[in-house]
């Protein structure tokens, strides 16, 4: 897990400008076991998703991303963007407040 994690770090050092905001990115995060309908569905959330954060910060969205889809720990995330795990939890915190926000109720 360290080597990795260590990996991770440097690969996204190495590419912080790289903006990895392509909605075919997402799509290799899904499980290739499931069946295909629910695969769709879930490429279809995940789209719902990306639309809803298009807007965000830049510093909601790598929290989200981070923690969310990349599913790291508070600690590893906090350390990728260079904030104390309490500031990387704010963060999170709105980041998530601000996407339901944006979600549209079914019922209108």
């Amino acid at each position: 897990m360290t080597i990795a994690h260590h990996a991770f770090v440097d690969h996204y050092r190495k590419h912080k400008r790289i903006v990895v905001k392509e909605e075919r990115f997402f799509y290799r995060q899904v499980d290739q076991m499931i069946m295909p309908e629910d695969q769709v569905m879930m490429q279809l959330a995940v789209e719902d998703v990306f639309a809803l954060m298009a807007d965000l910060p830049e510093k909601y969205k790598v929290a989200v991303l981070l923690r969310d889809f990349h599913q790291l720990s508070y600690e590893e995330a906090a350390q990728i963007m260079n904030v104390k795990k309490a500031h990387f939890k704010v963060l999170l915190f709105r980041g998530r407040q601000a996407i339901r926000k944006r979600e549209v109720p079914d019922d209108e």
